[in-house]
């Protein structure tokens, strides 16, 4: 191969290939730790197109394919933006280790899955790719072969007998230990047996010494060889090690992927050895769904097993096989053919609980027809129970990990102190303080038995350390997590939503959101319109190019929800345009509602006279909105003079004596009268006549600030009047309609006020858009967005 055509394989001084980074990829690793790449994954086309220009502009053979796969850019992992070919030459192994993790994966259409497919494609066109891939995929599936003892030879053995041994244990009576080692003696010599090296025969022959010593002189006090304290050693620290892959029955799979505290106790509890040597399960003890590991022993005899103590439970999930179900194959072509059992799933999945992991089994399902497998746990197969048996399932699962839906409900509340990196944090510390228990409970019953060993009441033990903490996922797998759990209950969630309606509806629209569309999305939508009602709800949003079209659909489909429901039309709708005329566009699209009120909004209103300011840091620019504000609406009297009974009555017991009306009125706060008074607007004619003089007042002397500078300007501003004066009439209240409903009250000062709240304007959709606002990032803000936002919303596209 020509070294500038095809990639140059790294290799060692001895011509065997390099596995280990160059520097180049370990300074690129460095730096994209420290800083990650956001960018969204390209097609696979668009990957292809600008691999085909690097080669033309490299002056290549276009024709050749894998000098064009070499122009590939990664769209995955660590060297993402990298070429193919450039991870090969300067990462080898981790190339190898990637793709011989891809056993048994299949390719999707998603640009992730067809770039990988690609790379282990091109990887594979090579002799040394080939190679690399075998090498690493033995290390990643195959067993480490057993080894003997130090200082032994391989040969079985039927039975270990020596000197050392019966040393160990009871105390036995010198008759009976000559004996015993007489036997030892004269054994037949052609049973196999371990043997030993020379220096271990000279212990032999040294413990032989001891014992006779022991014989003459009666008594157990006796320096024995270090071979005693070798065997009492080990006799007692082989209850404490935890058994290793080779001595447990359980399948390769499940071993590699089973926590190693669990290997011992479901071995023993669902599996079993067959005549011919092999590993099957016990399928007459499945019999329930959850399978718990046994528990310290309260008092031991002997040094503790620490896997006794770091366990975990284990989810078996077997519907075919517990319940009984029919299940069929998700194949429309299979045409419901039944799905049978067809062996355990060889790996399980670790699930992320509140307060530790617990592990995950299934098996297959293989339909009769098409001969396809599917695992009990995919989401076309639990769609097929019933609810009951359903929500038995309690884990959500992703592409490597899995969740347990205790830990998803906490995010569902969601609010300014519960997010997923707050939820990280809680169960982060969870986590750390059940393992700190286990570990202190195992470090004390060990503590009983090394004080033992110190008294030389027993051989000195060894204990195995605790196992490391397994670390939790970041906070944006929290986020997916909770998207897909979303996604799961989709049909709940979009009945209780559909299910909102109300007699005063509100449009707006905004541009806060379409300006954080990322990705392929980016520049595809303009405008984002939401209707709600009176209590604060969501009804529905919808994503259109301009504002004010595109609006049918969503507006059909309200209608034909009160249709569907049975509920009378609504009797008002807040707008922010588009309010005036019988021929009007919006009127045109609630042509079925012909007795609904369109009114404009009034903070709209009020936006489109502060267009005519020269700028919002005049001083008087607060004052005019203020007094603008006041030639539109009035306060209730009865409502206000109980305020202001409430507030005299309030500085009376805090002892302010002599206090006038206006004394009174800046005392009272503006959420106090937002909360206890009601308004209504002025009338047309009113409203009218106080608007033109506010405008006739400040637009001379009294508009100026300290230095001369006008607060309107003289043209724009009556411009504006002009246009907006025809629209004080949609201002208006409508006649014998309330607004206002009360929600409770409270008594301050001996005087009992109202609280209410108010259906007039679109001010909650307002802050519904800076919600939306603060809680989409821009990097997640992607064409799929309406899975992000919270579950009491709707979103449609």
């Amino acid at each position: 191969m020509e070294s500038s055509k095809y990639p140059n394989f790294p290799r060692l001084t001895s011509g065997g290939l390099k596995f280990a980074d160059s520097k180049e990829a370990c300074s690129f690793k460095h730096q994209r730790r420290t800083n990650p790449s956001r960018a969204a994954s390209l097609p696979a086309d668009r990957v292809r197109q600008q691999a085909i220009d690097q080669v033309k502009k490299m002056g290549g053979d276009v024709s050749d394919e894998k000098v064009v796969w070499g122009q590939y850019r990664v769209q995955f992992g660590i060297f993402r933006g990298q070429t193919f070919r450039w991870v090969l030459e300067n990462s080898l192994g981790y190339v190898g280790w990637m793709i011989a993790g891809m056993k048994g994966e299949k390719p999707t259409q998603t640009p992730v899955s067809l770039n990988r497919f690609t790379f282990k494609q091109y990887v594979e066109s090579f002799e040394e790719g080939r190679q690399v891939i075998d090498i690493k995929r033995r290390e990643r599936y195959q067993p480490p072969p057993t080894q003997s003892p130090p200082g032994m030879s391989a040969v079985p053995t039927a039975r270990t007998n020596t000197f050392s041994s019966l040393l160990v244990g009871r105390p036995l009576s010198p008759h009976v230990l000559q004996r015993k080692v007489q036997q030892t003696l004269h054994e037949d010599k052609s049973v196999p047996r371990q043997v030993a090296s020379c220096k271990t025969e000279r212990t032999e022959l040294e413990t032989l010494e001891a014992i006779q010593r022991y014989e003459e002189s009666g008594s157990r006090d006796i320096k024995v060889p270090v071979l005693f304290a070798t065997a009492g050693t080990s006799s007692s620290s082989s209850s404490t090690q935890p058994t290793s892959n080779t001595d447990v029955s359980l399948p390769e799979g499940w071993k590699q992927t089973l926590p190693v505290a669990d290997h011992l106790w479901v071995s023993k509890t669902l599996f079993h050895t067959t005549k011919k040597g092999k590993v099957a399960m016990d399928w007459s003890k499945v019999n329930r769904l959850w399978w718990y590991p046994p528990q310290p022993a309260l008092v031991y005899s002997k040094p503790p097993r620490c896997d006794r103590y770091f366990s975990s439970r284990l989810l078996l999930w077997m519907p075919r096989k517990l319940w009984h179900v029919r299940l069929v194959c998700p194949q429309a072509s299979c045409h419901n053919c039944e799905l049978t059992s067809a062996g355990i799933y060889p790996r399980l999945r670790q699930v992320l609980d509140v307060d530790g992991y617990y592990s995950l089994a299934t098996e297959y399902l293989e339909c009769c027809k098409c001969k396809k497998k599917v695992i009990s746990w995919s989401g076309a197969v639990i769609k097929q129970l019933d609810v009951g048996h359903r929500l038995q399932f309690p884990v959500i699962l992703s592409y490597k990990y899995a969740c347990d839906t205790r830990v998803i409900v906490l995010l569902r509340q969601r609010g300014l102190g519960n997010s997923a990196t707050q939820l990280r944090k809680k169960i982060s510390e969870e986590h750390s303080e059940t393992w700190l228990r286990k570990a202190a409970h195992y470090l004390t019953d060990c503590q009983a038995f090394a004080a033992a060993s110190e008294r030389k009441l027993v051989a000195g033990p060894t204990f195995q350390d605790p196992p490391a903490r397994v670390p939790i996922p970041g906070y944006r797998w929290f986020q997916l997590i909770y998207s897909n759990e979303v996604l799961q209950r989709l049909d709940e969630v979009k009945a209780s939503i559909t299910s909102v309606v109300g007699r005063v509806l509100k449009l707006d629209s905004t541009k806060k959101i379409t300006k954080k569309l990322a990705g392929q999305s980016t520049g595809t939508a303009a405008w984002a319109t939401n209707m709600g009602n009176e209590h604060g709800q969501v009804l529905m949003s919808v994503l259109t190019a301009t504002e004010g079209t595109g609006l049918a659909p969503m507006i059909e489909g309200i209608v034909r929800r009160y249709t569907t429901m049975r509920e009378p039309p609504p009797e008002l709708l807040y707008v922010d345009r588009d309010c005036c005329g019988t021929s009007s566009q919006l009127r045109t699209m609630f042509s079925e509602w012909p007795d609904l009120k369109i009114r404009l909004d009034i903070w709209h209103f009020i936006r489109r006279f502060a267009v005519g300011c020269t700028t919002e840091s005049h001083q008087l620019y607060g004052v005019f909105l203020k007094r603008l504000s006041s030639c539109v609406f009035e306060w209730s009297g009865e409502d206000l003079e109980r305020l202001k009974a409430a507030k005299r009555a309030e500085m009376i017991a805090k002892h302010v004596t002599n206090m006038t009306e206006s004394d009174v009125m800046r005392a009272i706060k503006k959420k106090e009268l937002q909360q206890h008074c009601r308004r209504a607007t002025r009338g047309r004619d009113e409203t009218e006549q106080l608007i033109y003089q506010l405008l006739v007042a400040f637009s001379g002397d009294q508009g100026l600030d300290t230095l001369g500078v006008p607060l309107l300007d003289s043209q724009r501003i009556w411009e504006i009047w002009a246009s907006q004066k025809q629209h004080i009439r949609c201002i208006q209240d409508p006649a014998h309609f309330q607004l206002y409903t009360k929600i409770g009250q409270i008594t301050k000062s001996g005087i009992c006020l109202p609280v209410y709240r108010c259906a007039r304007g679109s001010t909650s959709l307002e802050s519904f858009h800076n919600h939306l606002h603060r809680f989409i990032p821009v990097f997640l803000l992607l064409a799929l967005f309406s899975n992000r936002i919270p579950s009491k919303w709707q979103t449609c596209q």
